[in-house]
């Protein structure tokens, strides 16, 4: 990569860092994820290169770097470009000073008090190698929690593997099927979900009851509870779980168990309002 040709003092640039040293790619991937941000909206190539002065070729070349690694993400619907769950996951380590986290824990470990079991907050994502995932952007757990991993912060699973994943596009406007099925369905386990008549059929059942399953479908022996985490203005923003050995979370009434998700999703759309849980 090129180096900018000007060889300004270190005053001249920030944090004590000269022009000279400043690499030009960079600095115009940072400027386009700082455009990206400031608008809080879906922004095409165009408006891109036309507010920050560059080539629509350069600016194609950098968005197409930044989301090969994650950080940007597009629609192929509108060609439009946002900010990708890569930038949440690299700044979950400043999770403590996330006001909206904060909120979410609240109610996290009062439901991993009550149930005893792992308790996960994911949100929605799209990647053109994969399709639609998962990531996690908050979890409570114990060493009793969880069936044989921990996943960590930031790790992703396919949609319809999860409990949360089809929450998330069960009540999300913007689902394309036409992406499930160019992606097609991994086996992982016996019970895994495996063609899009049999992933519609749950979708249905899933807006129907308010709730999803993951019964062993992604691992055996792994149960999970899912329901939806609504805005205030009635958009699906995220998903909250449960998860545990099947045995242990199938005991007593699963009702109930269904019932404390929703309390627990109700108090955080009301502490939340509007706020974004990826910001």
């Amino acid at each position: 990569m090129e180096l900018q040709n000007r060889n300004d003092g270190p005053e001249n640039g920030k944090g004590g860092v000269s022009l000279s040293e400043r690499i030009v790619a960079v600095d115009r991937a940072l400027e386009i994820l700082e455009l990206l941000h400031k608008e809080r909206r879906p922004v095409g190539v165009s408006e891109i290169s036309r507010e920050l002065g560059l080539n629509k070729s350069t600016v194609h070349r950098c968005l197409a770097s930044l989301e090969y690694k994650g950080f940007v993400r597009q629609d192929y619907e509108t060609g439009r470009y946002s900010l990708g769950m890569k930038l949440l996951a690299m700044g979950l380590g400043l999770k403590e000073e996330l006001n909206v986290v904060e909120l979410i824990s609240n109610h996290t470990k009062y439901l991993h008090e009550q149930t005893g079991e792992a308790v996960n907050v994911s949100v929605l994502e799209e990647s053109p190698e994969k399709g639609y995932l998962t990531i996690m952007v908050h979890k409570e757990w114990s060493r009793n929690s969880v069936l044989t991993a921990n996943p960590d912060l930031g790790s992703s699973v396919e949609a319809y593997t999860s409990s949360v994943g089809k929450c998330l596009l069960a009540f999300n406007p913007n689902y394309d099927e036409k992406i499930m099925e160019a992606n097609g369905f991994t086996k992982y386990t016996p019970n895994t979900i495996s063609s899009i008549e049999e992933f519609r059929r749950e979708l249905e059942e899933v807006r129907k009851n308010g709730y999803a399953i993951d019964n062993q479908e992604l691992e055996i022996g792994l149960f999970c509870i899912g329901v939806p985490i609504f805005n205030g203005k009635g958009e699906v923003i995220a998903g909250i779980s449960i998860s545990g050995p099947v045995s242990r979370i199938k005991e007593g009434n699963l009702e109930d168990k269904v019932k404390l998700l929703k309390e627990v999703s109700k108090a955080i759309s009301e502490d939340i309002g509007d706020l974004k849980i990826t910001k």
